[in-house]
């Protein structure tokens, strides 16, 4: 079967105010049941009779690419949402290099708070949109590094209701500390590209990025490095070095600029409810990130579900009513959106 139609109307806001951010700070994606089911209602749509739950999607892109609109990537997950009557909030975060993990956390904590705290209510007002939210029913999604941020989300108090990463990292080896404050050494290939980078305003929406400068596009001059490898190849390994970069400037997860963030550590039994999935051939994020942090969630008293998409790696294509993996993995996803669904709204 074809996927669902993206839905046609969505409202942009600005959530937060951030200082040198292109566009003034990290936006909001907005899609509203309402709007969605009025184009086809359909005979399974829920009936709303108390305010509008919400569930928060956090974007990945190895924390320096991406942006609010990759909600729309996967128009199953919003169809799924918005037929149960949920509000669709799409968030992104500042980017790397210039702002490392735990600003991102810090971002999309206030999203979460954005919408937990009335903003989002005065925000819909403002473009003509009557619409009572229920904030105390809120659920987050997310996908790789937001699968982390997600993740993070959990620690938050009062908690959320549910949350559920996709392949997120959460105390794998990547994340331990690195003691490594002169890296990138000067001079060095990685240490031009940050200076690159850091010439221009932080990003919230890589794909939307002004002017001609993309660090998943632009090579750095010269053409041909001292290592002999060519323009072309160059720019083929830009992302990876920019992301390597990011990862151990910023001593990652752990950082070395205040108490970790990484969910493993921070996780207690007031946790929410859990629903991991990730691929079994992952070679991105190790599965055992999200194995150990399933255990770990378990020995504290936390409701936790733990799909291992047996195959896949990181990330995979579903296909309602497939034969094979396509249609298993989505028979899998739409289970986990049912509980991801009932745990938003009870």
């Amino acid at each position: 079967m074809s996927p669902p139609a993206i839905p046609s109307k969505s409202y942009h806001f600005t959530y937060k105010a951030t200082p040198n951010t292109y566009n003034g700070g990290p936006g909001a994606l907005v899609f509203l049941p309402s709007d969605y089911l009025a184009a086809a209602p359909p005979s399974d749509a829920a009936p709303v009779t108390a305010g509008y739950p919400v569930a928060i999607y956090i974007h990945g892109g190895a924390f320096i690419v991406g942006g609010c609109s990759d909600v729309v990537n996967n128009p199953h997950h919003l169809d799924w949402l918005l037929r149960a009557g949920i509000v669709v909030v799409s968030v992104e975060y500042r980017k790397g290099p210039h702002v490392g993990v735990p600003e991102m956390c810090e971002d999309v904590s206030d999203g979460v708070e954005w919408v937990r705290g009335g903003a989002l209510e005065k925000a819909l007002a403002g473009v003509g949109k009557e619409v009572k939210i229920d904030r105390r029913r809120i659920g987050v999604w997310g996908h790789s590094a937001g699968g982390h941020l997600t993740a993070f989300v959990g620690t938050l108090t009062p908690p959320v209701n549910a949350v559920m990463p996709f392949f997120g990292p959460v105390n794998w080896p990547f994340t331990n500390p690195i003691e490594a404050p002169n890296f990138p050494p000067e001079g060095s290939e990685l240490w031009h590209l940050r200076e690159a980078v850091l010439k221009f305003p932080v990003v919230t929406d890589a794909t939307k990025r002004p002017g001609e400068f993309s660090p998943m596009r632009k090579p750095i001059d010269p053409p041909i490095t001292p290592d002999g490898s060519s323009k072309e190849e160059r720019e083929a390994r830009f992302p990876m070095a920019i992301n390597a970069m990011v990862s151990k400037s910023v001593q990652f997860i752990s950082g070395n600029r205040g108490p970790s963030n990484d969910p493993y550590v921070l996780a207690t039994s007031a946790y929410p409810p859990t629903f991991l999935l990730h691929g079994s051939q992952d070679d991105v994020v190790p599965v055992g990130s999200s194995i150990s942090f399933h255990e770990k969630l378990k020995e504290l008293g936390v409701e936790a579900h733990l799909e291992i998409m047996e195959g896949a790696g990181h990330g995979w294509k579903v296909v309602e009513g497939a034969e094979g993996p396509e249609g298993e993995r989505y028979g899998i996803e739409k289970r986990a959106f049912e509980w991801f669904v009932e745990k938003i709204k009870a």
